[in-house]
């Protein structure tokens, strides 16, 4: 069950990241 909520997890906070990313450089 850990695997499947990692599985789910993993790819929600890259895409975090990335969204965080952008909007730093678009409040530059």
């Amino acid at each position: 069950m850990a695997v499947a909520w990692l599985w789910v997890a993993v790819p929600f906070l890259y895409g975090l990241y990335q969204l965080a990313e952008k909007s730093s450089k678009l409040f530059e």
